[in-house]
């Protein structure tokens, strides 16, 4: 899952998080931020080839930041970007990417104890890309 995750975030090229970044206050009181994670891809643009809707995932982690973090750092190596947490409230986060291909924005939002929605905007030389996800813990991790 955390492969999917990466390919999928890749896809963007946000590398809102290969800086050193606090933790976000938004991601405070997520139970650690450990557990099992349903995500799903509420809209996508451009759009998948395919009309049908993207499958939720769950995602199992220990710390759910930190996972994101290290899936920005294996698919973005540009040394050039420079990242700024523009907003950092319990209930939302901002964080800018600056690199020298692209721009991103990605915003988190605190909809309830047990969920974040994730929106990422992107613009540079492939042109303007936009994703929201939602993050939804389902409680303890289990094994499959």
């Amino acid at each position: 899952m955390r492969v999917a995750l990466a390919i999928l975030l890749a896809g963007f090229a946000t590398p809102a998080m290969t800086q050193e970044i606090p933790v976000p206050k938004v991601f405070k009181g997520l139970d650690g931020q450990n557990g099992e994670y349903k995500v799903q891809i509420l809209e996508r643009i451009p759009a998948a080839k395919s009309s049908r809707r993207a499958p939720a995932m769950t995602l199992c982690t220990d710390n759910l930041w930190d996972s994101a973090r290290r899936a920005e750092k294996r698919a973005t190596r540009d040394p050039e970007c420079k990242h700024r947490l523009l907003k950092d409230t319990a209930d939302e986060a901002v964080i800018e990417s600056v690199c020298k291909e692209r721009t991103s924005t990605v915003t988190l939002t605190r909809e309830n104890e047990n969920s974040l929605l994730m929106d990422i905007a992107s613009s540079g030389a492939r042109g303007e890309r936009k994703m929201k996800m939602r993050y939804t813990r389902l409680g303890d991790c289990r094994e499959r």
